[in-house]
């Protein structure tokens, strides 16, 4: 979001909050207000078939899929035993894409990765070195344009490093 703040502004910390057209409050965002001045810059953007660019620069965005969220894949685990730690293996399309995984519970667990352009292999360990209380909390997104993934071995393992069963995978793409 652009905001162009008016003039007059005490330098410092400063809370913004919006309000739309339709009276939904956007979250209120710190800023830091600096002094001195500066020019306005109108983002003249234009709008040519399904490219925009900005102030007749070279063509920055493609509507409509430069503003869609980009295709990934969820990884969600189940199981009656909730183990310490997971590898997980899969297979996807090489050399189409470029994978990247990403862990959305970084103080709960460790997400280690690697892919060879067709075979990603993940790991999952505690953060704390405790076993986590839900099997959900080993839930990781796979991101970065692959096409076809799918799980090709699991292996769950409690605090010894003793084989855990009963533990599986679902992967969903979004």
């Amino acid at each position: 979001m652009l905001v162009d703040l008016p003039t007059g502004i005490a330098p410092g910390i400063a809370t913004v909050s919006i309000t739309d057209t339709l009276g939904a409050i956007i979250t209120p965002s710190s800023v830091e207000v600096l002094t001195g001045s500066s020019q306005r810059n109108p983002f003249n953007i234009n709008y040519v078939g399904n490219i925009f660019s900005v102030d007749g620069a070279s063509p920055q965005l493609r509507a409509p899929k430069d503003f869609e969220r980009a295709t990934q894949y969820v990884v969600e685990f189940a199981g009656d035993t909730i183990p310490h730690a997971v590898q997980i293996e899969f297979s996807h399309t090489p050399s189409v894409g470029a994978a990247y995984v990403v862990n959305p519970r970084g103080d709960l667990k460790n997400v280690t990765w690697s892919d060879d352009g067709s075979n990603l292999k993940v790991f999952i360990t505690p953060s704390t070195g405790f076993t986590t209380t839900q099997i959900k909390d080993f839930k990781f997104y796979v991101a970065g344009g692959l096409t076809d993934l799918s799980q090709t071995h699991l292996k769950a393992y409690d605090q010894l490093g003793v084989p855990v069963s009963g533990v599986t995978a679902t992967i969903t793409q979004h």
